[in-house]
């Protein structure tokens, strides 16, 4: 079963313990207190009633329903009596009195002795009773045994009509074990989840912040963590305060918000009203918040909750349902099962908050409130969904992109969907010359190892400048950089791995011979070109692959094999990346060519390494290089020999400049025909 499933049964199942034990069980060491006689008055008479030890005429019996309701304005002052006995067996035993929480200013007398006061009700200032269960030790010298006491209750409601909560008599144990089971359900529970709510919005703000995860949907989750932090201060922070309606206000208000930032984080999750999303979410908010308003303009405690039941009509009501109606959509139209938690979720508050409300109508005081602990549930399922999908993502992805991706990622995982964008990206190919010669000396064991070795290096250092590892094909590497975080110097970035690649190559080699699991250096060669491309998720819902398509794509793939061709020392990059990179790399310039399965001719640039670590030797030698170009392009091969010859003198080891050397050779023997236009036709890959 679902986990979300279960802990909706389990709210349920408590829900219907607690009426069963409201309504069959006090106890067998508990004594009910009951047979009030109700006086209603004002504030006037306490004092003569106190003198007569309340045996003042105008009681009449109370039947346990609701009180009839105060005076507006008035110094409103309901007294309620009762008597009991207790017998003398009792004497040598500790025994309390249990006072259910109740929410008005009180008194509680036992024999005219005030015993227990709760709540503020003097100098014109008015706050609640307690939310908290308590019991009253009944000292030896307060009661008579085997005799009539007097039980007195005063009570100073603004405009309250509940019915008076329990009152009952018991040993201290049974008491205590009574009041720390209330008062757990009650309010300390809550407190705790309260604190819970404050410390996972704080994790979902500071990751916000910090990791750079610019997903609004976290910030949405954040202040619904917060307004659930402030939607029961007034029961989870129980205490009397002369600010009593300030700290009413403070909770009415955020039980609205509440609601409207769960509808925020939801239509931000559930992937629906994509062009709309942004202004309907911004209406929702803009009304949620102008409603709650109304509540913080009101002054007493009995317009703040009447204010705030209109709002409950007005807007809480149809974002609940709204929420509700939008997720069931889509569970069962859109088959979307990753919303299945959200919708148990919000159909679990709405039970809840039905079921408090009913209850509340009664005037019956619960073993606990519903309605926090389903928004608890709320806060934690949707907690879980995130961290259960970002270390998903995580996980997925830490092996083959860069920990700035996966942050993309994680922040918009609809990029995860089948389907495809067309974007301008730089795309790198790898390979190792002669590899199968390498591999035919080697047992499967160590060629594993080999490759692990060298894989592990090189794709560590792609992911390093921000490139994806699109996919491994033998001991050839295919990469790309620009996506899905995309960078406007992905070019310089590919460019930037390439160089590292071959420096990482050379301390690669000197370990593996070291070891002897080669016997000659590994030589990479890499192919670089930048263009628009497709990317994205191409396969089947149940397995697909994040990659690029395109003739940019095929078009690095050739250029990589012209390495071979041209002897270099292990890195083209075409005219289309070479436009995009400036004056960061020194560069030298290769032929015009026609590469198989492409009929349009473009420039090749060998990459020779940065600028900032270039010698003077270096430099010059690229501007001789450049001049050797220009003349043998335009036909002067003679002039270009002689400069060819030179940097071959120099650099005995360039193999292009030989390969220059020997065609300006042929030409001077036999020069190309006069509609040669410069351009090397490739025939092989």
């Amino acid at each position: 079963m679902n986990k979300n499933v279960k802990c909706a049964v389990l709210l349920l199942v408590l829900t219907s313990v607690q009426v069963f034990a409201q309504n069959h069980y006090t106890g067998s060491r508990s004594t009910r207190l009951d047979g009030f006689l109700l006086h209603i008055g004002n504030k006037s008479e306490m004092g003569e009633m106190a003198a007569s030890e309340f045996d003042m005429p105008g009681f009449e019996p109370y039947d346990g329903g609701d009180l009839p309701a105060p005076v507006e304005g008035g110094e409103n002052y309901y007294v309620f009596k009762t008597k009991f006995s207790i017998s003398e067996n009792y004497r040598n035993r500790d025994i309390t009195l249990y006072i259910d929480p109740l929410y008005v200013p009180f008194t509680v007398r036992v024999n005219n002795i005030v015993i227990y006061q709760g709540g503020i009700h003097s100098d014109g200032v008015y706050s609640t009773g307690t939310p908290l269960a308590v019991h009253v030790p009944l000292a030896a010298g307060l009661i008579n045994y085997s005799q009539d006491n007097v039980l007195v209750i005063e009570t100073f409601p603004q405009y309250e009509t509940n019915r008076l909560s329990e009152f009952s008599i018991a040993d201290y144990n049974f008491n205590e074990k009574k009041v720390f089971m209330k008062n757990l359900l009650t309010s300390h529970l809550v407190l705790a989840a309260q604190i819970l709510s404050l410390l996972i919005a704080c994790y979902h703000f500071f990751l916000f912040l910090s990791r750079g995860r610019k997903d609004i949907k976290y910030v949405y989750f954040t202040f619904l963590c917060l307004s659930f932090f402030f939607a029961y201060s007034s029961v989870g922070f129980a205490f009397n305060s002369p600010h009593y309606t300030l700290l009413l206000k403070v909770t009415r208000i955020f039980q609205l918000l509440t609601f409207a930032f769960f509808a925020a984080f939801m239509l931000e999750s559930v992937g629906i009203f994509e062009k709309k999303k942004k202004y309907i979410i911004a209406g929702l908010l803009s009304y949620s918040f102008l409603c709650a308003l109304f509540i913080a303009f009101q002054k007493t405690k009995q317009a703040v909750n009447a204010m705030y039941a209109v709002m409950t009509n007005y807007n809480t009501i149809p974002i609940l349902a709204g929420s509700i109606i939008i997720l069931a959509y889509i569970v069962f139209f859109r088959k979307n099962k990753k919303v299945v938690q959200m919708f148990i979720v919000v159909l679990t508050v709405a039970g809840a908050s039905l079921r408090d409300l009913l209850i509340l109508k009664t005037g019956i005081e619960p073993m606990f409130w519903a309605a926090p602990y389903s928004f608890l549930l709320m806060v934690i399922i949707i907690f879980a969904m995130l961290i259960i999908e970002e270390n998903f993502l995580q996980s997925a992805f830490s092996r083959y992109l860069a920990p700035e991706i996966i942050s993309e990622i994680v922040k918009n995982p609809d990029k995860l969907n089948l389907g495809g964008e067309k974007r301008e990206m730089t795309v790198i190919f790898t390979d190792i010359r002669n590899f199968s010669a390498i591999s035919e000396q080697l047992d499967p064991v160590h060629l594993v190892r080999l490759l692990n070795r060298y894989l592990t290096v090189m794709s560590n250092i792609i992911m390093e400048y921000l490139g994806t590892i699109d996919k491994y094909w033998g001991d050839a590497i295919i990469a790309f950089f620009g996506a899905p975080l995309f960078n406007a110097e992905h070019p310089a970035l590919a460019c930037r791995s390439a160089l590292a690649i071959k420096a990482a190559e050379k301390e690669l080699n000197k370990t593996l011979l070291n070891e002897g699991l080669i016997s000659v250096p590994i030589f990479t060669r890499i192919g670089i070109n930048t263009g628009e491309m497709v990317i994205g998720n191409m396969g089947a819902e149940k397995k697909m692959d994040y990659t690029v398509m395109g003739n940019a794509v095929n078009l690095a793939s050739r250029i990589e094999g012209v390495n071979k061709q041209y002897h270099t020392g292990g890195i083209l990059i075409s005219e289309y990346t070479r436009a995009k990179i400036g004056d960061e790399f020194l560069l030298r310039r290769l032929d015009r060519v026609r590469v198989v399965g492409i009929q349009k001719p473009l420039r090749l640039y060998e990459l020779l390494s940065a600028n900032s670590e270039v010698t003077d030797i270096e430099q010059k030698a690229v501007k001789i290089w450049e001049s050797a170009i220009d003349l043998y392009e335009r036909r002067k091969f003679s002039e270009a020999l002689r400069l060819f010859s030179m940097l071959m003198k120099r650099f005995p080891e360039d193999n292009v400049a030989k390969l220059y050397t020997k065609r300006c050779i042929t030409f001077v023997k036999t020069p190309p025909p006069h509609d040669w236009d410069e351009v090397n036709n490739l025939m092989m890959k």
